[in-house]
């Protein structure tokens, strides 16, 4: 447990993210997360802070206000926005206002929803340990940056005041000027909404050619035609081939998939 009486002299850290109860698995997750990448890059002797998570804190008053209290107040937060948990993006949400430091992250088999999708993200991976030391350093150069003397927070809360202040000046070019920039953070985030969109919908195009015994790329045209005649021989020239598999996909596979094993 943290003493928060003990080491005044640190920065706060403080750490919100999915936790669940001792003994799950999303704890264990936690766990890891939290002592083998989060607090392991802030090991530079130049980074001296207190890091610590919410069930972490030996204090005997209500843990929703002490959350909020710390939410709001730390010096940093770092944000584990895996499983898109409730708790922890309302918690990023107040930070967001707050218009201070915070650093997201990720597990790397996940994207981020549409409303943060534009934030720089570090991802994690914890099924093996050799993964863990990319993260820690990711994170520990994020954490400097923080530091440094021009680092200026940006998240969406931030931008929408920006914008607000530059239209409000009364300047036209101003006013331009922030309009501007909305289009371009609207275009950068439909951008990376249709990468999204065009990853599912490379999956689906993997599930529907298997199912059919449709060749690989490098197969030559009449293999093609004929294993493609197989596969709809094989389904029964259905008007719409693969679609019962389609279905169960859609139903299966959540919105934001995970990204398709890169060809050799």
């Amino acid at each position: 447990m943290i003493n928060m009486a003990e080491d005044e002299t640190k920065k706060i850290c403080f750490v919100i993210g999915p936790i669940g109860k001792e003994g799950t698995e999303k704890r264990d997750k936690a766990d890891i997360l939290l002592e083998y990448i989060i607090k392991p890059a802030f090991s530079d002797d130049s980074l001296n802070y207190k890091v610590y998570r919410a069930d972490e804190v030996d204090d005997p008053g209500t843990i929703t206000d002490r959350v909020i209290l710390d939410t709001i107040n730390s010096d940093l937060v770092i944000a584990d926005l895996t499983g898109h948990n409730a708790n922890a993006f309302y918690e990023l949400g107040i930070r967001h206002a707050e218009g201070k430091p915070t650093i997201h992250m990720i597990a790397e088999d996940e994207e981020p929803p549409f409303d943060v999708i534009d934030q720089r993200i570090i991802k994690y991976n914890l099924s093996n340990p050799k993964f863990h030391q990319k993260a820690k350093e990711d994170l520990e150069q994020k954490i400097k940056a923080t530091l440094e003397k021009d680092y200026q927070v940006q998240n969406p809360v931030t931008r929408a005041r920006g914008y607000e202040s530059l239209k409000n000046t009364g300047d036209p070019k101003d006013a331009l000027i922030a309009h501007l920039m909305d289009r371009v953070t609207k275009l950068e985030n439909e951008q990376k909404q249709i990468n999204n969109d065009l990853i599912r919908n490379d999956i689906r195009t993997d599930i529907l050619s298997n199912s059919l015994g449709f060749p690989s790329d490098s197969a030559s045209d009449d293999s093609k035609d004929t294993n493609v005649k197989f596969g709809m021989k094989r389904i029964g020239a259905t008007p719409f081939p693969g679609k019962g598999l389609l279905s169960m996909y859609d139903r299966v596979v959540p919105e934001n998939p995970i990204p398709p094993h890169k060809k050799k």
